[in-house]
This record gives C-alpha cells, sequence and structure tokens, in this order.
C-alpha cells in the first residue's frame, strides 16, 4: 500500500493538449480579455473560455477533476464528488470563490475587477450575496440603486470593514426546498457522518435564513450553508471537506486546488479579500 504522504501520479494531464474536457453547459464565464491575448488551452484550435470538467484519473472512483480557463489561460483547477459536480443552480458558479478570492488572473495579468463582478452578480441575481470592499459614496450608491429599482437585496455596512450586499429571501426560496433537500443526501452519499451531521445537515435549520442576515455573522455558520450564501459550488466544499479527513493515496491527489474553504473574518477565506 503506497504511503499516505507520497501520493500516486494521477494528477497529471493537466496541459492544453488534453482533449478530454468538457465544458459546462451551465458555465458562466467573465467576458473575454479587452487585449483579445488568447493562451495555450485549446480544443479544436479555439482557446478554451469557461468552466471544464472530466472524470478524474483511474483509480479514482465517482471524482472529476474541473479546471477554470479564460480565453485560453488556465486560472485554477481542483477536484471533487462528481455527484455534486452534477448538482447545478442559476445562483452557484465555480467563478463566484474564482473572482471573489482574487484568481480571475492568469500569470501576472488580472483580467477583471473583483468587486464589480461580485456587486453585478448579486445584483442580476446570479450569486445570493458578497462582501465588497467599497467606501461611503460607493455603498450609498449601490443603495440607492437597489432601492431604485425595487430588488430583493439589502445592504449593511458596519462601522469598520466590507459592505455586505445580499438577498433578502431565504434560502429555501432562493434555492427550492426540493433542490436543498436533493443537495443534502448527495452530500450524505460522499461525506464522513461526521462531517455530514456537523456541515450539511444544519441546512434544514436555515431553510428561512437570509443571506443579507447572516453575511455579518458568516463565519458562524455551517460550511455547506456558507457555499449556498456565497453561491460556491458544492463540489468545492466537498472537496474541501474530504481532503481534511482522507489521506492523499485515497483521493489520488488534493482534492481541492485553487481556492479555500469560504471562512474568514471580514474577508470570507482566510487570506483572501472577497466572495
Amino acid at each position: 500500500m503506497t504511503d499516505s504522504t507520497t501520493p500516486p501520479r494521477i494528477w497529471g494531464g493537466w496541459t492544453p493538449r488534453n482533449r478530454s474536457w468538457t465544458l459546462q453547459p451551465d458555465s458562466t464565464p467573465p467576458g473575454i480579455p479587452a487585449d483579445g491575448t488568447s493562451g495555450p488551452w485549446r480544443q479544436d484550435g479555439r482557446p478554451m473560455h469557461g468552466v471544464y470538467t472530466r472524470p478524474a484519473a483511474a483509480p479514482l472512483v465517482n471524482q472529476v477533476d474541473q479546471v477554470a480557463v479564460i480565453n485560453g489561460r488556465r486560472c485554477r483547477a481542483w477536484r471533487g464528488p462528481a455527484t455534486l459536480a452534477n448538482w447545478s443552480h442559476p445562483l452557484v458558479s465555480a467563478w463566484h470563490p474564482i473572482i471573489g478570492q482574487g484568481h480571475g488572473r492568469t500569470g501576472r495579468r488580472t483580467w477583471h475587477d473583483p468587486d464589480a463582478w461580485l456587486r453585478d452578480a448579486v445584483l442580476a441575481g446570479r450569486k445570493p450575496g458578497c462582501y465588497l470592499e467599497y467606501d461611503d459614496d460607493q455603498a450609498r450608491a449601490t443603495t440607492v440603486l437597489i432601492a431604485h429599482n425595487s430588488l430583493s437585496l439589502g445592504v449593511y455596512r458596519p462601522a469598520a470593514g466590507p459592505l455586505y450586499l445580499g438577498s433578502t429571501c431565504g434560502l429555501a426560496d432562493l434555492y427550492g426546498a426540493d433542490r436543498l433537500t436533493d443537495l443534502v443526501g448527495r452530500y450524505y452519499d460522499v461525506l464522513p457522518a461526521d462531517l455530514w451531521h456537523t456541515h450539511v445537515l444544519p441546512i434544514g435549520d436555515h431553510l428561512d435564513t437570509r443571506p443579507i442576515d447572516v453575511l455579518p455573522v458568516f463565519d458562524e455558520l455551517p460550511l455547506a450553508v456558507r457555499g449556498l450564501v456565497l453561491g460556491y459550488p458544492p463540489v468545492a466544499t466537498a472537496g474541501w471537506l474530504l481532503h481534511q479527513t482522507h489521506p492523499w493515496v485515497e483521493l489520488g491527489s488534493k482534492p481541492v486546488r485553487g481556492w479555500r474553504a469560504p471562512a474568514a473574518t471580514g474577508s470570507l477565506v482566510a487570506g483572501g479579500s472577497r466572495a
């Protein structure tokens, strides 16, 4: 048996020459960078752009690799359970943590302003809530914009720290109670019982939770609930949780590469900035 400190070489193949990647149909990538310079990740001669998925290499079972690419340039890659990768919702996107945690860059280039992208995603109803590094003038302008458009959103600005922008609807209204029940069951199939009870089962206690109300106390929420509040993909949340309890030899390699779990004070992720 391989020692857990020496993972087998089955994480490879993260190259633009690999043709096994499939574009997620519900992927909503940022726009093509203005300079138009494309990178080496291509399919059929054209730059890849979006979030792509492929089955994890043997001997891994029921896991997938995923990679985010902007105009042919890879941003981040991660791994997690296939059953959760197949769970989708209009409020969930891999780009939420990627852009929110400052990973919307390729090499030394930063293509997108994280605050503007996250704000627009919440205003458009593609994200339940976020933190914004806004000054007082920007906060007032955002509040006026929401009031003028009669959006079901709230704004909260503490005496010090980021601006909180989030939905005033409960999680069950946002996601649908049946969809959340299905999500809890999928988590149950792939997580150890203790992790499921600690981080996932409490979703049932938060069906009426409104993102705007809990963003200021975000660190106190169970991990799966945090993911719902921010619109993070469950496959990444589960992958991160599994990595905390499973040796590398069982997962092939670290199941999540590219972002940290949604947890921080004032900024969402340890060492991060927004989400």
